[in-house]
């Protein structure tokens, strides 16, 4: 399916699959495309290819075209209005190396004759209000017409729309929005970027500052001016510790400070034991972040950004907080909405496939941003039979290379590409109308207002303009005043933000505390459980443990290379730094840890420990004993019997003799430990569990029985 969408690369794929094919040996390749709706070159289509393959057919194997005219979805209208525009708006021929494709007329099915229609909607200057407007009152329009249909406002960029969707929610009109806001534009998600950008780096003034102006401070613009004015020099933590700049803060203002300061100190510093997404997550809950939220969409995008937060933290902070903020811009946030919305709002891409009983096309007299230039280009030119060869533009100084002729053959080529790709992207746009169509879109006025100007040859309207230009030219006409003509995007009055702030003596009081872990309560009097003492073992020795469970983790992940633990050791000496190892026990550490990595990769039972069927520090809350336990196993191993082991690492050493004794000791230590995991783990998995330790600086595998 799809098959107007499909890359060159994938082609090749095809062809391979059907390499050795013939005919009449019962085998069969059915595919299903329609080259008017190829608009995604972006994503490396090319729709020259359907032609070639519809012509040619794939590799050896001859295709029999088939194709499909009758139009199920659209009103006859409609349908006739497709083919009268459309006609004169694609080329009049198929062409394979440009990707131009020829329109093919379709015909309305009998029960949808005199169905439909076509409204066009001129808005005369650039004022993005009054178009926005208009286009409320279209959506209103269709929203309360006679049928109770579904209503789509397409737009060609997500750019096109804050305006539209703000008069929207003034209007209290409810829409549900496809993946139109970036992450990093929602208001619960500028804070929480904030709040980590001021966790991170002490010296982003401008985080600190938003963080401070934020909700969960709320400090007025005064207070602010007064806390840092004369001085762009000192951080604002720096500042904040200034009581004469303190002082001269309103008494809201240093109220809300203290209240700030009482929890934001908590989660300043990096915790060893607490990762970055673990502190903002904390500090966000602790600031009342989730008494700003409204909505489960709201409290979904916060744990969208945590988790994207986790991907890319290293020990605890960020390298760079503008890989983020790029991550974060990926990700779309769709507003859902009411179950009964009627009214939706997506890109035209997003759109493709689907169906409305009313289409808005919205701004388009708008252009989309320009696509940036490549550092490399390069052009496929098919021959008759499908084979071509790839021509790449010269490399060196963008001075000399856009002189180039064969890099300028090259660009052209591209912008025709885009061009009539452009002319698809509208026809699907209009095509996902069944009873009503309506466009919008400005075009420019003369200095004078006075003369209507043709839009620009970037947008969307362009491609119509020789269609809708009678339209245009009678609704201006109809304008009596000459000054409505004479628009400006600067008439609207100049309104102050609201200042949400949360009430840090309101806060909501701390939760009660859950029962507590057998590990942090005395266990039951007669019990056999005790806690594992640790006194004995240095504190070098048990960062080296830390470690060393770290990298088993990564390489039971696949993550790290097992053939090369050499590479590992900077990261080991950065980690031991972290944990406040001194520089000369740091070489003791990295030697201890390299040795229990090397000893285990060595043993045939340790690799098998890592590298096969399992979990790795797996989390496991359950009930026992009338108590709520957490744990977390160091490894799961299923072996081929379907028996899952519990396996404690350990990174004891052991010197002299009587080596089954310390085992036998050292199983009995940690007997009570693993027989706790095995009831937790096995109620979760309904498994037969054996436990072990397993220590690898020793290469021993102890199993312990319960």
């Amino acid at each position: 399916d799809e098959l107007q969408d499909t890359s060159i690369g994938q082609y090749r794929l095809l062809e391979q699959l059907i390499a050795g094919w013939e005919p009449g040996d019962g085998r069969t390749i059915f595919c299903v495309g329609d080259p008017m709706q190829s608009i995604y070159r972006f994503r490396d289509a090319e729709v020259g290819e359907f032609l070639l393959a519809r012509e040619h057919g794939i590799g050896d194997v001859r295709l029999e075209p088939l194709r499909l005219r009758r139009n199920f979805r659209s009103g006859g209208n409609l349908v006739h209005w497709f083919n009268t525009v459309f006609d004169q708006v694609m080329p009049a021929d198929d062409n394979v190396a440009d990707g131009a494709i020829a329109y093919a007329e379709s015909v309305p099915v009998g029960h949808l004759s005199g169905i439909g229609e076509c409204r066009v909607h001129p808005v005369f200057g650039r004022d993005v209000m009054a178009e926005a407007m208009l286009g409320v009152d279209v959506i209103r329009d269709c929203l309360h017409g006679e049928d109770e249909g579904t209503v789509a406002v397409l737009v060609r960029s997500r750019s096109h729309l804050p305006v539209l969707l703000r008069e929207l929610r003034r209007a209290g009109i409810a829409y549900r929005a496809v993946e139109i806001d970036r992450l990093t534009d929602v208001p619960e998600i500028i804070d929480l970027l904030a709040l980590t950008r001021a966790l991170c780096h002490a010296g982003d003034r401008i985080a600190w500052l938003a963080l401070l102006r934020s909700p969960m401070a709320g400090l007025r613009w005064d207070d602010l001016h007064r806390l840092t004015a004369n001085d762009s020099r000192s951080t604002v933590a720096e500042l904040l510790r200034d009581t004469s700049r303190r002082d001269s803060l309103s008494a809201d203002g240093r109220e809300r400070l203290r209240g700030f300061d009482d929890v934001f100190e908590r989660y300043r510093r990096p915790d060893l034991g607490m990762s970055l997404r673990e502190r903002v997550e904390r500090a966000w809950f602790a600031l009342g972040g989730p008494a700003l939220i409204h909505t489960e969409e709201e409290f979904e995008n916060v744990y969208r950004y945590l988790d994207v937060l986790g991907k890319i933290e290293i020990a605890g902070s960020l390298d760079d907080v503008r890989e983020l903020e790029l991550l974060l811009d990926e990700e779309r946030v769709s507003g859902h909405g009411s179950a009964d919305c009627r009214l939706q709002i997506m890109t035209m891409h997003k759109a493709k496939g689907l169906e409305f009983d009313h289409v808005i096309l919205f701004g388009l007299g708008r252009i989309a941003r320009g696509s940036r230039k490549s550092v490399l280009s390069w052009l496929n030119i098919p021959d008759d039979v499908g084979r071509g060869e790839m021509i790449i533009s010269p490399v060196g100084p963008r001075s000399v290379v856009e002189n180039d002729p064969l890099h300028q053959c090259i660009e052209s080529t591209a912008r025709r590409k885009d061009a009539l790709e452009l002319d698809r992207l509208l026809y699907v746009a209009c095509t996902r109308a069944r009873r009503s169509l309506h466009l919008v879109g400005h075009v420019p006025l003369s200095a004078d207002g006075e003369a209507l100007k043709p839009p620009d040859a970037r947008s969307l309207l362009s491609r119509l303009w020789h269609v809708l230009e009678p339209d245009y030219t009678a609704g201006f006409e109809r304008i009596e005043d000459a000054d409505e003509r004479a628009v400006s995007a600067d008439d609207g009055m100049l309104v102050a933000p609201v200042l949400r702030r949360l009430d840090f003596a309101r806060r909501p009081a701390a939760a009660p505390a859950l029962p507590r872990t057998t590990q942090a309560d005395s266990p039951p009097e007669g019990a056999d459980e005790r806690p594992v003492d640790y006194y004995w073992v240095g504190a070098s020795a048990r960062h080296a443990g830390t470690i060393v469970h770290r990298w088993l983790q990564r390489l039971a992940d696949g993550t790290v290379d097992a053939d090369d633990l050499s590479a590992l050791r900077p990261t080991t000496r950065a980690w031991a730094g972290q944990f406040g190892v001194t520089t000369e026990h740091t070489d003791e550490v990295c030697d201890r840890v390299a040795a229990a990595l090397s000893g285990m990769l060595g043993d045939d039972r340790g690799r098998w420990l890592l590298f096969g069927e399992g979990a790795t520090d797996l989390p496991v809350t359950g009930l026992r004993n009338g108590r709520i336990d957490s744990i977390v196993i160091d490894r799961v191993r299923i072996d081929d019997d379907g028996t899952h082991w519990i396996v404690d690492y350990k990174t004891s050493t052991h010197e002299g003799g009587d080596l089954a004794g310390f085992l036998e000791q050292e199983s009995d230590r940690y007997r009570p430990q693993l027989a706790k995991y095995a009831a937790l783990y096995s109620k979760l998995s309904g498994a037969n569990v054996r436990t072990a330790l397993y220590f690898p600086l020793l290469q021993e595998f102890c199993e312990v029985r319960l």
